[in-house]
């Protein structure tokens, strides 16, 4: 079966509507929805940001599933002007700030499948190398020095930990990222106190937003760049799922 790993639900929210007898539950500290999509059973994974969360998601995934397929879908920031919000980026290697020794490819099959997606008229789809950090990189000067030291294009927190689970399972991994912040913007810092469904609980935002009352003018910003980069990612799966279905044979699914 196809598997969906995200770290927030903002970067998949509603594609659980598209799925028939869905399910929500808890799952290795995270949720999981279970139903089927396209005549076929997909699992989607909301993980939680970060290594431990990734790698312990991943684990359980393995362990619980029977995993034909597992497809990493989130959001990344831009280390390129190329790059504009709601672009969408093949991973094809990762590395890792943290591991410099070595490194993992997406499966060159499900990449192949991937660049025959049409990008649209509001996105554009790269084929491009991605860098796995430990932290949210909030400003234009911190996205500056990570470009001067790594050659690569987009940023993001899970994909290098999930692809070296996977390496060692033989099962085929895709991760695919849409742009939610570019090279000049600035996050704030309640970014970090989002929870697995990508929301802030309420008091604790009370009283961030009281005590910096000045990041509130990057809330618009915000919401718009997140609807346009989850426009992307869904309308991606919504076509990519149908040419997994056929490369397994099951064809007459794909509608």
């Amino acid at each position: 079966m196809l598997v969906i790993i995200s770290a927030l639900r903002e970067e998949l929210k509603g594609i659980e509507r598209d799925m028939l007898e869905a399910t929500h539950a808890p799952f290795a500290g995270g949720s999981i929805f279970r139903g089927q999509f396209q005549g076929a059973p997909l699992a989607w994974v909301v993980s939680g940001v970060g290594m431990q969360k990734a790698q312990w998601a991943t684990a359980e995934i393995l362990k619980d599933f029977q995993v034909e397929f597992l497809l990493v879908l989130g959001f990344a920031g831009s280390l390129s002007p190329q790059l504009g919000i709601g672009d969408l980026v093949i991973c094809e290697t990762m590395r890792c700030e943290e591991a410099v020794d070595r490194s993992y490819r997406s499966d060159a099959g499900m990449i192949e499948m991937a660049s025959k997606i049409e990008a649209g008229q509001s996105r554009r789809i790269w084929i491009k190398d991605c860098l796995t950090v430990n932290r949210v990189l909030s400003t234009p000067h911190q996205k500056q020095e990570i470009s001067k030291s790594w050659n690569t294009d987009i940023v993001e927190m899970e994909n290098f930990w999930i692809a070296e689970h996977v390496s060692r399972s033989g099962v085929r991994f895709l991760a695919v990222r849409a742009i939610s912040d570019g090279t000049q913007d600035t996050l704030p810092e309640f970014i970090n106190m989002l929870n697995a469904e990508g929301k802030m609980p309420v008091k604790s935002g009370l009283q961030h937003f009281a005590a910096h009352p000045h990041e509130i003018k990057f809330l618009p910003r915000l919401y718009q760049n997140a609807r346009l980069a989850r426009k992307s990612l869904v309308d991606f799966f919504r076509a990519y799922y149908p040419l997994l279905l056929a490369e397994r044979g099951m064809s007459n699914y794909a509608h």
